[in-house]
Parts: structure tokens; C-alpha cells; sequence
């Protein structure tokens, strides 16, 4: 942000590139008293717009929300987090295959360790979802190993891309306490690294590495099959990146760096070889997915989906 931009200003631009407008619904969720000031923001910031903004308040551990119904744009400050734009990507995606995509919510929390494979082995497909902190991060470890090691197709986001990355490293690698820096500084191998424009950064508002960010793909792989395309942009929203260090001895083993910042330094994509579709981005590509223009990556993973569904169906 610049220095006369106030955070409603910012979340005027995040709006704007919703797509929401004049006369659109927005439900601003907030849960309990949590995050009242941003409610206030997101609410501001839609009348601004022309927007008729509502304020959702879901009791402090309450279950689940979903929004249904046309034109409702939905800003969640839930621990939901950004797992509403996914769902709707993923029904976007089902639109181009003439599917219709359930959603089972799983709680991180609820298949960690030895309790993920029960939980898991019913779908068809996974998405590791973005968010921040430590709370539910070995589950969402967990079903990334379930899915590499079962050949179950999975897609993850941002926080997902590090989940993937960690869990290839502790089970392929055998570095057993690999882990991100975001939820254990002092780890012998942090695979998972905060950035070093990052390092000095004290004050937290508006500072992450935010907005669209080129990548440069690496022809052959699954990424770039789904783009079509050998350079593409996606929306950013992070502090902790892939840690280069790590990149040859995780290449050797199979771990594929599908995409890279055009400087080359920062690993964007990732994906498993020999896997039907085990695949990462560190950016938010559910934020341009449309109806009409599904996003690649959940267009193909709903795909691969698919694919396992009849191949299960046919034995």
C-alpha cells in the first residue's frame, strides 16, 4: 500500500477485481468476534462500490457456511479462509466436463497421522487449500501424502504447495523434520522459507508479496500441459516461498519445479513425476477462474478425477 492508502482502499481493489460492482450482493462472513475491523473494511469498501453488502456473523465454533444463489460474491474472514473461491472453481471446472462436483469438507485437523487414510479413501480428488499458521498443517501433510502415494489427484494452493513440498521431503527424502518456517523456526531443514524481502518486515498490514506475478513453466510438464501457454501471471498473496536449496536434491528424487519466477529465483509451480496429478502453485489461480473460463489447473484436476472415477468403476 502506498502511504495515503488506507486498507479500505485496498479492499476496494480487491473487490474491483471480483468483479463486483454496482448493485452486486456481497455477504461479508465473519466468525464470532474475530476479525471485526476487517468486516468493517470489506463492508466499507463494498458501499464504496455501489455494492449492497451484508454482514454475516457465524458463532465462534460454528460449522461450516456456504452461500448459494446468483450474484452473491462472498468475502469469508472465517477460518474457511480461501476455500470459498476453490469450491467455486471446482464447480466451474465441473461445468466444462458436464459434471457436478461434490464437495466433502474435511477438517485438517481430522486426518492427521494415521487417521488420514480412512477419512480420504472415498474421493475422487483433493485440494490442499491456502491459509496461515500451524493449526491443521499435519493433516493437510497427511492428505498429500495420501494422494501422491494412492495416485489420487490433488491440487494445492499456496499453503498446499508448502504441505506438498514438506510432506515430499520428510517421506521421499527421509529429512523427517522438514517443515516451513512459518510453523517451526528452528527446523533442521526448512524446505519451506520465509522470504528474504520479508525478513525485515515488521509491520504486517498490506506487506505480504501481493497482487499478479509472472512465471516462466517448464515445457513437458503437467502445468504447462494445462496452460497451453510457456509464460503465465497469477494472483499472489504470501510471505514464505519454496526454499532453493533444496530444489536439486528434491529434483533427483522425482519432485518437479513445474514453474518459476521469470528471475528464475522463486519455484511458483510444483508437481510429482509419475503421478496422475499431483500438483502445486504458490499463487491463487481460483481467483480468475469464471464459469465460462474454468482455470486449467482445476479444469484438469477435476479432470484426472474423473478419469480415476471410471477407471475404479471399471474394476
Amino acid at each position: 500500500m502506498s502511504g495515503a492508502e488506507t486498507f479500505v482502499d485496498l479492499c476496494v481493489r480487491e473487490l474491483e477485481l471480483c468483479g463486483v460492482g454496482e448493485d452486486t450482493s456481497v455477504a461479508v462472513v465473519s466468525q464470532g468476534d474475530e476479525r471485526l475491523d476487517y468486516a468493517d473494511a470489506f463492508l466499507q469498501a463494498a458501499l464504496r462500490l455501489g455494492a449492497r453488502p451484508y454482514h454475516v456473523r457465524v458463532a465462534a465454533g460454528g460449522g461450516n457456511l456456504t452461500a448459494e444463489g446468483g450474484g452473491l460474491w462472498t468475502v469469508g474472514l472465517t477460518p474457511l479462509g480461501d476455500i470459498p473461491g476453490a469450491v467455486e472453481a471446482l464447480k466451474h471446472a465441473g461445468f466444462h466436463h458436464g459434471a457436478r462436483v461434490e464437495v466433502d469438507w474435511i477438517q485438517a485437523e481430522d486426518v492427521e497421522g494415521l487417521l488420514a487414510a480412512g477419512r480420504l479413501a472415498e474421493l475422487d480428488g483433493i485440494v490442499i487449500p491456502g491459509g496461515f499458521g500451524a493449526r491443521g498443517f499435519e493433516g493437510k501433510i497427511a492428505a498429500a501424502r495420501f494422494a501422491r502415494e494412492e495416485g489420487v489427484p490433488c491440487l494445492g494452493l499456496c499453503l498446499g504447495l508448502h504441505a506438498m513440498t514438506v510432506e515430499f521431503t520428510r517421506t521421499v527424502l527421509g529429512y523427517t523434520d522438514a517443515n516451513s518456517t512459518e510453523m517451526d523456526p528452528a527446523t533442521q531443514h526448512p524446505v519451506i522459507d520465509l522470504m528474504h524481502d520479508q525478513r525485515d518486515v515488521t509491520d504486517k498490514g498490506g506487506t505480504m508479496r501481493l497482487g499478479t506475478y509472472y512465471a516462466v513453466l517448464e515445457q513437458g510438464t503437467k502445468v504447462a500441459e494445462a496452460y497451453g501457454e510457456p509464460v503465465v501471471s497469477e494472483r499472489h498473496r504470501h510471505r514464505y516461498e519454496f526454499n532453493p536449496n533444496y530444489r536439486t536434491r528434491l529434483e533427483a528424487a522425482g519432485f518437479v519445479c513445474s514453474g518459476v519466477s521469470p528471475d528464475r529465483r522463486l519455484v511458483e509451480f510444483i508437481e510429482a513425476r509419475d503421478h496422475p496429478y499431483w500438483v502445486a502453485t504458490q499463487a491463487h489461480p481460483e481467483f480468475k477462474s469464471r464459469p465460462d473460463r474454468p482455470h486449467p489447473l482445476f479444469r484438469d484436476l477435476v479432470g484426472a478425477a474423473l478419469k480415476l472415477r471410471a477407471e475404479h468403476g471399471a474394476r
